[in-house]
C-alpha cells in the first residue's frame, strides 16, 4: 500500500497555537468596538467580578493595545515551537549542522531563525520581517529591552514596499518601521501582516524540509516514537500496541492509518506529499506486536 508525509507532527503544533489566531484577534477586538459603542453596558454576574473603569475609552484603548501586542508574542512562540519540534523525533530537520545549530542556539529564538534562515536560503523579505517580529515582541516582553533593527534589515523591507503593499493588503513599510522605532501604534494590520509572514515562514520551511527528507528515515522515527509513548513498561507496552497491530485485515490497516495521521501521514496524497517506501510500510503493516516492539524500541 502507498503511504504519504503530507505534513510534520512539527506543523500541527504549530497550526494548534496559531492556526486561528486571525480570527481569535478579529473577535477580541469586535467584542471591544462593541463594548465602546454600548455606553450602558453591564458585566454578566457568571464573571463574579466589577467592572467600571474610571475612564472606559481609555481603558478599551489600552486593553486594544495589549492584544495586539500579544498576538505578536503568540507568533513568536508558535515560531519556536516549530522550530523546536522539528528539531526533535520524528526529525523533519535532517541535517546534522542544522539539528547541532539549532541546539547550539536553544535559547535564543532569533539565533535559532537566522540559523534556518542561512540554511534554507529563505527569500530576504520573510528572514527580516521574521526577524522584526521578533524584535518587537521582545521590546513587548521584555521592558528594559531596547533591541534595534539592524540597518541591512530596515533597507530590505523598505526596498520592498511596494511588495508588502501588494501582498498585504497596502500595508505601508515606513509606518510599520516607524511604529516599531517608537515602541507604540502596532496597528490591526500591521499583527495580522505579521502573523501572516510567520505563516508563510513555517510554510517555506515545511516544503523545503518535505522536499529533502530521507522519508523511510521519518517513518521509522515515527514508529519508535508510537512505540516510545505507549508506555515505559514493556509488558503494558507490547498489550497497548496489540490493541492495534494485533488487529487483522482491514481493521488493522485502519488502527494503525489512525496512529499515524496524527503524525501527518495518509493514504492520500497532498499537493506536497512525500512517499515512504511501499516495501517498508508494507513490512510495519504486516508484522506482529511483538516484532514491532523488537524491532523498533
Amino acid at each position: 500500500m502507498k503511504l504519504y508525509i503530507n505534513h510534520s507532527k512539527a506543523l500541527k503544533h504549530f497550526k494548534k497555537v496559531l492556526g486561528n489566531a486571525n480570527h481569535f484577534l478579529i473577535t477580541a477586538l469586535v467584542g471591544l468596538d462593541a463594548l465602546q459603542e454600548n455606553e450602558d453596558y453591564k458585566i454578566s454576574e457568571d464573571f463574579h467580578t466589577s467592572w467600571n473603569p474610571q475612564n472606559k475609552l481609555n481603558s478599551i484603548n489600552r486593553t486594544r493595545k495589549f492584544i495586539l501586542e500579544m498576538s505578536l508574542s503568540r507568533a513568536v512562540d508558535a515560531l519556536e515551537i516549530y522550530i523546536d519540534h522539528s528539531n526533535n523525533a520524528p526529525f523533519l530537520f535532517q541535517s546534522e549542522s542544522l539539528k547541532q545549530g539549532i541546539k547550539d542556539n536553544s535559547k535564543s529564538i532569533t539565533k535559532k531563525f537566522n540559523f534556518i534562515c542561512d540554511e534554507y536560503k529563505i527569500d530576504s523579505k520573510l528572514h527580516a520581517l521574521g526577524i522584526l517580529l521578533i524584535t518587537w515582541r521582545n521590546r513587548i516582553i521584555h521592558s528594559e529591552c531596547d533591541n534595534q533593527l539592524e540597518h541591512g534589515y530596515k533597507k530590505i523591507i523598505l526596498d520592498n514596499s511596494q511588495w508588502l503593499c501588494d501582498n498585504f493588503r497596502h500595508l505601508d513599510a515606513t509606518k510599520l518601521l516607524e511604529h516599531f522605532e517608537k515602541k507604540d501604534g502596532l496597528t490591526f494590520k500591521e499583527a495580522t501582516s505579521l502573523i501572516k509572514v510567520t505563516h508563510d515562514i513555517v510554510y517555506f520551511i515545511e516544503g523545503k524540509s518535505l522536499s529533502n527528507i530521507d522519508s523511510s528515515l521519518y517513518f521509522k522515527e515515527i514508529i519508535k516514537e508510537i512505540i516510545k509513548n505507549e508506555s515505559k513498561n514493556d509488558n503494558q507496552k507490547l498489550k497497548n500496541i496489540a490493541k492495534v497491530w494485533g488487529k487483522n485485515g482491514n481493521n488493522k490497516i485502519r488502527a494503525i492509518n489512525g496512529k499515524l495521521s496524527s503524525y501527518g501521514l495518509s493514504e492520500q496524497k497532498s499537493d506536497s506529499g512525500v512517499e515512504i517506501d511501499e516495501f517498508l510500510v508494507s513490512e510495519v503493516y504486516k508484522t506482529s506486536p511483538k516484532e514491532l516492539l523488537e524491532n523498533y524500541s
